[in-house]
């Protein structure tokens, strides 16, 4: 799977959701969601950019971890918790 679209019901993205995804490329998170769980996008690594909605509260732990491509992400205002090591071997960030 490539490109993947949320549907807007979900208010969380659960722990390992995608992990090992590698070929996800885009992926649009809904307004709907406050938190991302743990390991959610971990080794996704075809995984560019990701945009976060302005609802999103909470990232957990190693949620990005080796994302190698990564390059660019943006994390809105809303967000009052980053998990350890969130962005750990994103190493184009």
């Amino acid at each position: 799977m490539r490109n993947v679209e949320l549907p807007n019901q979900i208010t969380a993205i659960p722990h390992y959701a995608f992990c090992g995804c590698s070929s996800l490329a885009t992926i649009q998170i809904p307004d709907s969601v406050r938190s991302i769980g743990n390991y959610a996008f971990c080794r996704c690594r075809a995984l560019t950019t990701i945009g976060l909605p302005p609802t999103v509260e909470t990232i957990g732990h190693n949620v990005f971890l080796n994302c190698n491509t990564l390059e660019t992400i943006h994390i809105p205002d809303s967000v009052r918790l980053i998990g350890d090591h969130a962005f750990r071997g994103c190493m184009a960030l």
